[in-house]
């Protein structure tokens, strides 16, 4: 009497036959296929399919235009819940005051002044703030040339008033 053979080997055994069987009928089906392809195509081709081709497609045409109809679609839906997730999200950061905890632990950290302080030494904000302080000065000196001609012209005029003098012709 022959021993039998452990059944998980027997069913290993059985799922390799059947794949080595069914890679040989699959190389089998595609020879056949590419046998049948050929008069398949050459019929297609033929003014015989052409109202068929035509059909074919305005059908794939308008199959292409709903899928890129649904993808734009289905974008503008994601920007819309995006856009709701992260309000959502800020206003249960603010409510529960992390921002203003962030924010006061930012303005307290040591990182901020060193940020700060590279941006004051930068020679861009040093060349900005010299020409703001320069058009200040310039903006009161202005003021104040045509304040003092102002008043210098009143007191001329009552000097020539007491002096009875009267007001010289400009050359």
């Amino acid at each position: 009497m022959t021993e039998r053979a452990p059944l998980p080997y027997v069913l290993l055994g059985a799922a390799a036959g059947a794949g080595q069987r069914s890679r040989a009928a699959a190389a089998a089906g595609v020879r056949a296929a590419s046998v049948a392809a050929w008069p398949a195509a050459a019929l297609w081709q033929s003014d015989a399919c052409a109202g068929l081709r035509r059909r074919a497609d305005g059908a794939s045409a308008a199959l292409a235009e709903s899928g890129a109809e649904f993808s734009r679609q289905a974008v503008a839906d994601a920007r819309v819940v995006a856009a709701a997730v992260v309000r959502r999200a800020a206003d249960e950061m603010v409510e529960s005051g992390l921002t203003a905890e962030l924010t006061s632990r930012v303005l307290e950290s040591e990182e901020l002044r060193r940020v700060l302080d590279h941006i004051m030494r930068s020679p861009e904000v040093r060349s900005a703030l010299a020409s703001q302080t320069a058009g200040l000065a310039g903006d009161v000196g202005a003021g104040m040339r045509s304040r003092t001609a102002v008043a210098d012209d009143a007191a001329e005029r009552f000097a020539r008033m007491l002096t009875g003098r009267r007001r010289r012709a400009d050359a």
